[in-house]
C-alpha cells in the first residue's frame, strides 16, 4: 500500500511539473516583452528628460524667488518688532512710575487719586505685555528667518543638480539622464 501510495504521490508531482512547465511557455512570451519594453523606456528620448527637468527647474527657481522674498521681510520686520519691544518697555516705565507717584498721593484716602494710580498701572501692565509680545514675535521670526535661510539652501542645492542634469544632457543628448523630481 505505502508503494502505491508513494507512486501515486510522485506521478501528482510529475503532473504538477509538467502543467508548470506548460504555464511556463505560455507565460514566457509574455514575459520577454514585459522586458524589453521596461528597457525601452530607459532609452526615452532625451526630450522628454528636458521636458521634465526644465519644469522642475522652472519650479525649484520660483521657490527660491518666493522664499527670497519671505526671508527679506522677515528680516525687515525683526528691527521693528525690537523697536516696537523697546517703545512698549521704555512706555511701561514711564507708566510705571507715574502710577508708583499716583498711588503715593493715593495714601491720603481720596477714591479718585486711587482710581487713577490703579488705571496707570494697568497701563504699565499692558505696555510691559506688548514688550513681551514684540520680543517673542521677534524671536519667532528669528527663527523662520533660520527655517527659510535652510529651505533656501535645499533649493539652491537642487537647483545645482537640475544644472548639472541639464549640462549633462546637452553634452550627451543619444543617452538620457533620469530626472529625479523629489525635493
Amino acid at each position: 500500500m505505502t508503494i502505491v501510495y508513494t507512486l501515486n504521490l510522485f506521478s501528482g508531482i510529475l503532473i504538477d511539473i509538467v502543467r508548470l512547465m506548460k504555464n511556463i511557455y505560455l507565460i514566457l512570451p509574455f514575459m520577454a516583452f514585459f522586458i524589453t519594453t521596461s528597457f525601452a523606456k530607459d532609452r526615452m528620448d532625451s526630450s522628454t528628460d528636458t521636458i521634465k527637468l526644465g519644469k522642475e527647474y522652472r519650479k525649484v527657481s520660483a521657490d527660491i524667488a518666493s522664499l527670497r522674498n519671505k526671508l527679506e521681510d522677515a528680516k525687515n520686520k525683526i528691527p521693528l518688532l525690537e523697536a516696537k519691544a523697546e517703545q512698549a518697555e521704555a512706555k511701561s516705565k514711564v507708566t510705571l512710575e507715574k502710577s508708583s507717584d499716583q498711588a503715593s498721593k493715593a495714601t491720603s484716602g481720596k477714591l479718585k487719586q486711587a482710581r487713577k494710580a490703579e488705571k496707570l498701572a494697568d497701563r504699565a501692565e499692558d505696555a510691559t505685555e506688548d514688550a513681551r509680545d514684540s520680543r517673542e514675535e521677534a524671536n519667532d521670526l528669528r527663527d523662520k528667518v533660520e527655517q527659510l535661510t535652510k529651505n533656501m539652501d535645499k533649493k539652491y542645492k537642487r537647483l545645482q543638480e537640475l544644472e548639472e542634469q541639464k549640462a549633462s544632457l546637452k553634452s550627451n543628448p543619444s543617452t538620457s539622464a533620469s530626472v529625479d523630481s523629489s525635493n
